[in-house]
């Protein structure tokens, strides 16, 4: 934020880049002792760009590597006389990521920030807005290719298949102090009624949407306290709809009183890292799912889905399609496949087990294991605000950093981030935010020249020789 106006996002998500098959052959010319080779473009054979590039092992003799660039761009694959080729709107001249970021800064106003935010090609981003006069406003951001296909598929290279140009930015999604009061973006389907322009087709599922809108549809009163305590919300609606179902079917054949769906049983539906309840939860609403599309796919055909929605778990588990014997069944089947995972991860004494014993954040250094930080227990997880999900109970997924702004006092803003604010191990700085981060605590984010230096830590000069 500057003086007068603040901003944060979260991903839309457009649908930037296309994969080309192009056909290729060689072209009878060399070029530095190598053939080149030319694709196939309206009609004509066009020669392939190749750049020789050195990477320096350590240790080891020096790699050559060809780089091949056709219209479209790098060349990533390669089979039977085609080759595989991305373009992407990273590869558009000034689209840096995040360079925008430079104008929304010196916004002033609404118009402004607009002004600035048509400048914002790469990555695409749900730019939300406050002022100091009290006004809020939201536009999707970011460079969307004009096609005439979907772009869901990869598509022949030859000419027929063409960009035409980028959506203009007036047509692009925006609002400005809507009636409700507020604006809530969550990487969900943002698109609004009647909007045509299909700016992407895999949003992320409504849940966390659907939660802060309700919370700040039925509260009043907010403060910083109150937002920070809805930005680490871990309740988990679908869970609400779904245990019943376990519930139900566990009395109807004589074992509700077993341990684990009596803690169901009690539970409030609250991803809480330290209890049980959400721990049995995700283990078994794991099997649930897989059992559910192995139900509905088999083979490749089940394995080729990305990620399993929680919504047709939903309706399959509750609905009329499958009976309500089969349902049954398959709910206490997958509580069993739970059981028997949690057993094996965690051993037979249930003591220790709480969500926050698997489920945790990992902070490896991807060069050397001395630099590591240590593994920190979550709670929530992929369906909640405060959102933690990932695969194998752990967490590699949500938001290191997160801001609330008070644009009536900038003084009074705070932010979370994770683990420092240096990248050099062995600094004081380099893992200090990570046990804040960890318990959901904020620290000052000061903006007045007294309070900045008030809350100073460490100065660190760089001096030009």
């Amino acid at each position: 934020h500057n003086e007068r106006v603040g901003f944060g996002f979260t991903v839309v998500g457009m649908d930037q880049q296309d994969v080309y098959v192009e056909q290729v052959r060689d072209c009878g010319t060399r070029e530095k002792n190598l053939v080149r080779r030319c694709s196939l473009y309206k009609g004509a054979w066009r020669p392939i760009r190749v750049l020789l590039d050195t990477i320096r092992v350590r240790g080891e003799t020096p790699r050559v590597v060809e780089l091949q660039f056709t219209r479209h761009g790098p060349v990533v694959g390669e089979d039977s006389g085609r080759v595989f080729v991305l373009r992407s709107a990273t590869s558009e001249p000034g689209a840096a990521a995040y360079l925008a970021s430079l104008s929304l800064d010196r916004a002033r106003d609404w118009q402004s920030f607009l002004a600035a935010a048509a400048r914002w090609k790469t990555p695409t981003e749900n730019l939300v807005y406050a002022d100091v006069d009290g006004n809020i406003g939201w536009v999707a951001a970011g460079l969307m290719p004009v096609r005439r296909w979907s772009g869901l598929l990869p598509v022949p290279g030859d000419g027929r298949y063409e960009w035409d140009g980028w959506v203009p930015f007036a047509r692009l999604p925006k609002s400005y102090n809507p009636s409700a009061g507020f604006i809530v973006t969550a990487n969900h389907n943002i698109l609004p009624r009647g909007y045509s322009i299909p700016l992407n087709y895999e949003f992320a599922p409504p849940h966390r949407a659907d939660r802060i809108t309700g919370v700040l549809r039925d509260s009043t009163g907010w403060t910083v306290a109150a937002f920070q305590r809805l930005q680490h919300d871990e309740y988990v609606d679908i869970a609400r709809r779904l245990v019943p179902v376990l519930l139900s079917a566990a009395r109807g054949r004589g074992v509700a009183e077993r341990d684990d769906v009596r803690a169901l049983a009690r539970w409030n539906f609250v991803m809480s890292r330290d209890s049980v309840a959400p721990l049995l939860y995700q283990a078994w609403y794991n099997a649930l799912s897989g059992r559910v599309y192995a139900a509905l796919a088999s083979g490749a055909a089940r394995d080729a889905v990305p990620y399993r929605d929680a919504e047709l778990v939903v309706r399959m588990a509750t609905g009329k399609e499958w009976g309500a014997a089969r349902r049954d069944s398959m709910a206490l089947a997958a509580l069993d496949d739970a059981i028997a995972d949690l057993t094996r991860r965690l051993g037979h004494d249930r003591s220790g087990w709480v969500w926050g014993a698997v489920h945790r954040a990992l902070f490896r250094h991807p060069l050397a294991e001395a630099f590591d930080l240590a593994a920190t227990p979550r709670g929530g997880n992929g369906q909640t605000v405060n959102m933690t999900g990932g695969g194998n109970l752990l967490q590699t997924g949500g938001a290191s950093f997160r801001e609330i702004l008070d644009p009536s006092d900038w003084d009074n803003s705070v932010a979370t981030s994770t683990p420092g604010q240096s990248g050099q191990p062995g600094s004081a700085f380099y893992g200090d935010l990570l046990p804040m981060w960890a318990r959901g605590e904020y620290f000052p984010l000061v903006y007045s020249r007294a309070r900045v230096e008030q809350e100073t830590r460490h100065v660190l000069e760089l001096v030009p020789r």
